[in-house]
């Protein structure tokens, strides 16, 4: 049974573009060697990314997102997470290059393969497509633009919004952009309370994205469909009639 919607939303990364931990280990690897660091990069990883994940466990109020910490983007808090790391690790390390290292490179990005397959079918179709991200503008804009995704209706940046998924308002600026009811909307991601619970829990349908086998997280309102290829989205929907 298909999903008929006037509105295809598109999480990126992870969903249209290859973000793996095993890129981020580059990442780290050439902070090390362009700051001469006195430490392994995989060190490097696992506390940068327990100071990163705090973050985004706090971000947004879970009981009130109204409530939620003030917006800050991720390159400040990357460059705090280094500064955390540096200081943890008694190393005089650079934290502000650190996280424009990161940024550049989260900003190279290459799409799956999947992905330019799927989108070159949808952007001629009748559908408004668009895109959603917890990104900076800094990291979201390039990879659209140099992969050829430059045909999207629309894109929407938690800097843009100034508040990260899965915040309200942030869905409430994606409806209405698209001028529809919620409904005729579908969201597709890989992260479920981001990309699945959030938009659900607003109306939408959702459309969970699971490259990598992750498990379902109990509690959280479940997708319409699971999909392992972007690929398998042309069988799921449709454009209404009316």
């Amino acid at each position: 049974m298909s999903i008929a919607v006037r509105v295809i939303a598109f999480d990126a990364f992870e969903t249209l573009f290859n973000n793996q931990q095993t890129l981020w280990f580059d990442t780290m690897d050439n902070i090390c060697k362009a700051q001469d660091l006195n430490v392994k990069s995989s060190k490097l990883w696992d506390i940068w990314i327990r100071h990163e994940r705090a973050f985004r466990n706090h971000r947004v109020n879970p009981k009130n997102p109204r409530l939620s910490p003030l917006f800050s983007s991720y390159w400040k808090v990357w460059r705090n997470c280094f500064e955390l790391v540096f200081g943890e690790l008694g190393l005089q390390g650079n934290a502000v290059d650190a996280a424009d290292m990161a940024i550049h490179d989260l900003s190279r990005r290459h799409a799956y393969d999947d992905a330019i397959q799927l989108l070159e079918q949808l952007r001629t179709g009748p559908w408004k497509l668009v895109v959603l991200s917890n990104a900076d503008d800094s990291f979201l804009f390039p990879p659209l633009r140099d992969n050829g995704f430059t045909f999207f209706h629309t894109i929407i940046s938690s800097e843009g919004t100034q508040v990260y998924k899965p915040h309200p308002a942030i869905y409430e600026k994606l409806i209405d952009t698209a001028k529809c009811p919620p409904e005729d909307i579908v969201y597709v991601g890989d992260t479920p309370l981001e990309d699945i619970h959030g938009p659900k829990s607003h109306g939408m349908h959702a459309i969970f994205i699971n490259r990598h086998g992750r498990d379902w997280e109990e509690g959280l309102l479940e997708p319409d469909y699971e999909i392992k290829s972007l690929l398998e989205l042309t069988g799921l929907l449709e454009y209404p009639n009316s």
